[in-house]
């Protein structure tokens, strides 16, 4: 089981889809885990992980950081 964990709060578009894309590349288990903290709700993102068999799950802390948990879609895995 893998943990990772990526910071994308400063850095400017389309920085944080890319650096969020190669991340998930690394998650190789069905019960890994990519959590990222990024400053605003990601529009993008949700198509692209689909498209890899990935889910996402959101949570607004605040007004200016949302923590994003991805991880495989286990009705993908099945």
């Amino acid at each position: 089981m893998s943990n990772l964990f990526l910071d994308v709060r400063a850095l400017p578009a389309p920085e944080p889809l890319q650096q969020i894309l190669v991340a998930c590349g690394r998650l190789q288990t069905e019960v890994d885990t990519l959590t990222v903290y990024h400053r605003c709700q990601p529009c993008l993102l949700s198509d692209h992980l689909r498209q890899r068999g990935l889910v996402m799950t959101i949570q607004q802390a605040n007004d200016e950081l949302f923590i994003l948990t991805i991880r495989h879609d286990k009705r993908s895995c099945l």
